[in-house]
């Protein structure tokens, strides 16, 4: 099982011509603390996930994406049975970096968690 699936994340969709990216995910149990409510490193995970597959498709033939830095603003708890849409936007495009904007949402529309994602563009070595 991989991280995508583990995380109940479904409808993965990249539209290069915005420089966005969309997903679903159905909040069960395994997204919860001992008390009921989605743990935030939960939107931070999912949100570095969404950034690196993304900006794959930006990345010349050679180099990669890798995390440099996460940001997180949690502003609404979530609850198991929620289904969130995730809403990723790509607002810096560099030769060595990309920096992608997420936000996520409950049913209802309102703002449950933005997660800042910076990748670094590397050549890996061999």
């Amino acid at each position: 099982m991989n991280f995508m699936d583990k995380m109940n994340i479904s409808n993965v969709t990249m539209d290069m011509n915005n420089d966005s990216c969309q997903a679903k995910m159905k909040i069960t149990a395994y997204h919860l603390q001992p008390y009921g409510l989605v743990h935030g490193g939960v939107w931070v995970a999912v949100a570095e996930e969404l950034a690196g597959r993304a900006s794959i498709a930006f990345c010349q033939t050679g180099t990669v994406p890798v995390g440099q830095s996460v940001s997180a603003q949690h502003l609404h708890p979530c609850q198991e049975g929620a289904l969130i849409t995730i809403l990723g936007k790509l607002m810096h495009k560099g030769q060595h970096r990309h920096v992608w904007q997420f936000a996520f949402y409950n049913e209802k529309g309102a703002t449950v968690s933005r997660v800042t994602v910076d990748n670094a563009i590397i050549c890996p070595k061999k």
